[in-house]
């Protein structure tokens, strides 16, 4: 289970800093990927939160 944890937490470092360098070049394509993996960050959080339990 904390190896499992490990591993979405190191996901979400490299889809936050995808989404920083999508936020730096705004273009109508980058908007939706930003979307898209806000959306994605998100979803890791809450599933790192309900291992965590």
């Amino acid at each position: 289970m904390e190896n499992t944890i490990k591993i979405l937490k190191s996901v979400l470092k490299i889809k936050n800093k995808a989404l920083y360098f999508f936020k730096r070049n705004p273009t109508s394509e980058s908007f939706e990927i930003r979307r898209k993996y806000e959306t994605e960050i998100n979803e890791i959080e809450k599933a790192i939160e309900i291992l965590k339990k």
